[in-house]
């Protein structure tokens, strides 16, 4: 099958070349007419432009990378979903890229990523980064969007207000006049959100002369929704030994699913003997009626595409743009 080019579109609608790439390009010289006809004609005849060629002539690839530590979990999904919804009207792509849930993998993507000029910004969702990386992207002016990373000056920051979240859950709880608490947590050491959501909980329960013992702090490098359930289960034997009355699962509502199904097999009574809330909002939390803390993923993910978008056209300075999230009081 004969390649489309350009040439064919301008001589279906005898136009010239010139005419044609303006147009593709949305040349402001070009009028509506003429650009609605050109699209109507690459349609018709199937063109695809030769993005190598055109990285090769303006420098960009018109893709924007989307890097994570993986796209198993429903957090990703959510984010990536709010993206999809802005990518209607775009003319870039998305082009995503997996670390295979290895940090120093998912760094060596980002350098592969910068030095082969595959993207023009990239997006990071959950990964803390080296200084030396992001220090990297600076130098050479690619727009860096970090997405539950870290605080830094080196990239457009959006987050979720982890810390005000460990704060909702511990007010929930003190208001239920709960006091032997415990907290199930992902990696403190590679996930920012834990770090923060730790330290909310932790210091508001503190203000309330609460004091969380150390063998009521769990953490995990778990990730997926099953290893997340085994988590919340295994946790919960010792929950159950120390009778605790309120667990915060900061690592998700998977988790919260785990330490359920334990408890309630044990005959312990949800909410009144146990209290517990999850965090995410994802379907089973609606399912199973838990109490939660729901994050607006999609909204974030719209907003990461719409600054990496514009960053293409507009000097933005960096700066760290945080989303509220939401106590959603149900059953637990």
């Amino acid at each position: 099958m004969k390649r489309v080019t350009i040439k064919d579109i301008a001589r279906k609608l005898g136009i010239a070349y010139s005419t044609v790439s303006m147009a593709i390009n949305d040349d402001e010289n070009i009028s509506k007419e003429t650009k609605e006809k050109v699209k109507k004609a690459i349609i018709e005849l199937g063109y695809y432009p030769n993005k190598a060629a055109r990285t090769l002539v303006k420098g960009k690839t018109n893709n924007i990378a989307v890097v994570a530590p993986g796209f198993f979990s429903l957090y990703e999904l959510h984010i990536i979903k709010g993206m999809e919804e802005k990518l209607k009207k775009s003319k870039y792509d998305i082009v995503l890229y997996t670390g295979r849930y290895d940090y120093y993998e998912t760094h060596n993507i980002l350098n592969k990523i910068l030095f082969e000029k595959n993207a023009d910004a990239v997006i990071v969702i959950g990964v803390m980064l080296k200084e030396e990386i992001m220090e990297e992207y600076k130098k050479l002016a690619v727009p860096l969007i970090l997405i539950d990373s870290c605080q830094t000056e080196k990239g457009y920051v959006i987050n979720v207000d982890n810390y005000y979240a460990g704060k909702l859950a511990a007010e929930y709880f003190l208001k239920l006049n709960k006091k032997r608490p415990a907290i199930l947590l992902g990696s403190t050491q590679y996930a920012y959100s834990q770090q923060e959501r730790k330290q909310g909980y932790i210091m508001t329960l503190k203000d309330n002369n609460i004091i969380i013992k150390d063998n009521m702090i769990f953490e995990s490098f778990d990730y997926l929704p099953d290893d997340l359930k085994r988590f919340g289960k295994k946790a919960s034997e010792t929950l159950l030994k120390e009778k605790t009355d309120a667990v915060f699962c900061a690592n998700g509502d998977y988790a919260a699913f785990g330490v359920y199904k334990y408890l309630t097999s044990k005959g312990v009574k949800i909410p009144d003997d146990v209290s517990i809330v999850g965090c995410d909002n994802f379907d089973v939390a609606e399912i199973m009626e838990f109490t939660t803390i729901e994050q607006p993923l999609a909204e974030i993910g719209r907003f990461a595409f719409e600054i990496a978008e514009t960053m293409q056209t507009k000097k933005i300075s960096y700066k760290i743009k945080k989303f509220k999230p939401e106590l959603i009081i149900r059953k637990t």
